[in-house]
């Protein structure tokens, strides 16, 4: 469960316009004047017991952070950027808390946009699998199985040569347990079974007219003089991505559609979509 009371350095340091992603050191050395030490960074931290080196690193890494969150929540009140600091926060703790549609967990694996709708299905299936396992041995997934395997056994799965015959040599690099395995043959048989029109659409958003692409290109310049403006990280107001949504929804959905970030930029890119004579969308 997250703390209510949450602040993240490394946003409330992009909102102050001060670096994009900035580390601990970086803001610790940059606010407060003192210089981290980074040897230890890479060391062997599951090796008992620690160094005193590895200590003093440790500590260190809390020590500053009290002062720092002070400093940053400082700046952030003298800007006026205090509930915009709430906002991000509250949407962090929401992304972090909501669990994870299993169905959807697949559109998160690289190169899930190569795959044929059969192999899409049978990734969506490994990719629940995984999820499951990971919860059960609190791993993080790709620790369990990487992308790369998940997406080669479900290309090899969806090949139109490949049966439920073959299905226990095809996922034999999962290791599975024997129930785990019956369990994922069941599922994966039912995907086979599925007509076109049930299986997993691609994620893919729709390609971009030329029109749209030229629009984009001047919002990404809007977005970086509204950034300058108000002293933010252009990638902490909008990135492509968010542009993009906000575009292809009609400015409904996505992060510039409500709070903060429409205050700043909604009636900008209306403005701008208005001098665009080859491209008048209604937002």
């Amino acid at each position: 469960t997250l703390p209510e009371n949450l602040f993240d350095t490394q946003i409330a340091a992009e909102l102050l316009g001060i670096a994009h992603q900035p580390s601990y050191r970086f803001l610790v050395e940059q606010l407060l004047g003192v210089r981290l030490c980074k040897e230890q960074n890479r060391s062997d931290w599951l090796a008992r017991p620690l160094s005193t080196a590895q200590l003093d690193y440790a500590a260190a890494d809390a020590f500053y952070l009290r002062e720092l969150v002070r400093q940053l929540s400082a700046q952030l009140k003298q800007q006026g950027k205090q509930d915009w600091m709430d906002e991000e926060m509250q949407a962090l703790r929401k992304a972090v808390s909501a669990p994870p549609k299993p169905e959807r967990l697949w559109q998160k694996i690289r190169g899930n946009q190569t795959l044929k709708p059969l192999a899409r299905g049978m990734l969506a299936t490994l990719a629940a699998l995984r999820d499951q396992i990971a919860r059960q041995r609190d791993l993080p997934r790709r620790w369990v199985y990487p992308d790369a395997v998940l997406m080669n056994i479900a290309q090899t799965l969806g090949k139109p040569s490949s049966s439920p015959a073959d299905y226990p040599r095809q996922i034999a690099p999962l290791k599975l347990s024997k129930a785990q395995q019956e369990q994922l043959i069941t599922a994966l048989k039912q995907v086979s079974q599925k007509p076109k029109s049930q299986l997993p659409t691609s994620s893919v958003p729709p390609a971009l007219s030329q029109s749209e692409k030229e629009l984009l290109k001047s919002w990404s310049q809007i977005v970086d003089a509204v950034a300058v403006e108000h002293s933010i990280t252009p990638s902490r107001l909008a990135n492509r991505s968010d542009l993009r949504v906000y575009l292809q929804s009609d400015g409904k959905k996505g992060r510039i559609s409500r709070g903060w970030r429409q205050q700043l930029l909604a009636e900008r890119l209306a403005c701008d979509i208005l001098n665009q004579h080859s491209f008048t969308p209604s937002l």
